[in-house]
């Protein structure tokens, strides 16, 4: 049985970067399978260019819905319509694979109406909520900040909400990274098949493993193991309000008061804003792109520290546990998944700072009495190998295909 993925791109954003893995896996395990794109970021034979568009006209298609969605909705959420025709479907029927995943489809990859013309058995990895909503990829309640949006943008929504359950109520085999998101596909689309499985996004155990810390670049150079050192990350730094780091900051500053020697490393974004460049213990650690460079970051430090206010299946927090880094979370979305309290990592309810900041002690303190650095990698190595996750898919694959569409 050969598949093909279906992906805006295969890096960058969460998405991108978990349909490459997802790919990847399912080829290291002998499995038929291959990656269709519009923007190829890792430039490998895995993937392929899925549109006959070029790059630009893409890019100038997705930017000309972006400004409509700024005039209409003026809020923080991130809005895709997909509702222009790209005729990929036709390029996806001609294709030799048995069966079609999607990922990530918005920057209108793929118009929603053209998933239902899609010949092929049909399979999609849910790595936000935009299938379930209207033009948001996130329910918009997590955001602190709402703006009033337009009656025609809600009449927009609305429309497409509505399309959307209609297309997707049936012929979609749903796949849920976590049970928080099975859960939400369940809400949404109650008469959907119930056949749902959560299989998490896998993680390369030969790249991201316990053990590293060697002064591989610059970037791991600057972090001084001698210290307790709060590692930060996230696409969109700390600008990204839905992950949450003006918590962290808040907590980080608690900590302070106990362990003057605290470190807060960074990375994400090129630059800081002065209130952390002024902060001597704070470290800038830039965009990392290198993942073998990461696996040393996140061994070099004490704790990842993930405030965000919703999460499907964090990949930087399974990068931290494969590399024995033990995580500090709000208990929001798919993290408790991943986040076994007292074991390798604490999760705390949302917003708190005082329990934030005392669970960031606690692990550095560990006086919750954690497993060692190389039990919590060695565990995550079972769960989230690309073997494991690729067995999975290969049964759901198998097992739904035998038994005929949902």
């Amino acid at each position: 049985m050969s598949v093909t993925h279906v992906s805006y791109s295969n890096g960058l954003g969460g998405a991108g970067i978990a349909a490459a893995r997802i790919n990847s896996a399912l080829l290291t395990s002998g499995f038929k399978s291959k990656l269709g794109v519009a923007e190829d970021f890792n430039k490998d034979n895995e993937s392929f260019k899925i549109t006959r568009k070029s790059l630009i006209h893409s890019k100038v298609r997705a930017r000309a819905l972006l400004e409509i969605s700024k005039f209409l909705y003026r809020d923080l959420n991130y809005h895709s319509f997909n509702v222009l025709p790209s005729g990929v479907h036709r390029i996806i029927n001609r294709l030799d694979s048995d069966i079609i995943n999607l990922h990530w489809i918005n920057r209108e990859l793929l118009a929603y109406y053209e998933i239902g013309k899609i010949s092929k058995p049909v399979f999609w990895t849910l790595h936000d909520m935009w299938p379930l909503l209207g033009s948001e990829h996130i329910e918009q309640f997590h955001f602190s900040k709402i703006q009033k949006t337009r009656t025609l943008g809600s009449k927009i929504d609305g429309f497409l909400e509505s399309q959307k359950h209609f297309q997707f109520s049936s012929g979609i085999n749903w796949i849920a990274p976590s049970n928080w998101m099975r859960n939400k596909i369940i809400e949404h689309f109650p008469n959907a098949s119930t056949n749902i499985p959560v299989i998490p996004n896998p993680i390369n155990t030969e790249i991201f493993k316990f053990g590293n810390i060697s002064e591989i670049s610059d970037i791991t150079e600057l972090i001084d193991t001698s210290y307790p050192t709060v590692l930060f990350g996230a696409a969109g730094g700390i600008k990204n309000q839905i992950k949450g780091f003006k918590y962290l900051y808040a907590s980080y500053k608690l900590v302070q008061k106990r362990y003057p020697e605290i470190r807060l490393a960074l990375f994400g974004q090129k630059e800081l804003p002065r209130y952390l460049t002024e902060d001597r213990n704070v470290l800038n650690l830039g965009v990392i792109s290198d993942q073998f460079i990461l696996n040393a970051v996140l061994n070099k430090c004490s704790v990842l520290a993930l405030p965000s206010l919703i999460d499907n299946l964090p990949q930087v927090a399974v990068e931290a546990i494969s590399s024995g880094t033990p995580v500090v979370a709000f208990d929001v979305g798919g993290v408790s998944d991943i986040i076994e309290n007292e074991i390798n990592g604490l999760t705390v309810h949302p917003k708190d700072v005082n329990m934030f900041s005392e669970a960031i002690i606690e692990v550095i303190q560990n006086s919750k009495s954690l497993r060692p650095r190389k039990a919590i990698s060695a565990k995550a190595h079972l769960h989230y190998s690309y073997e494991s996750v690729a067995s999975k898919y290969m049964r759901h694959y198998t097992q739904v295909v035998s038994n005929g569409p949902n």
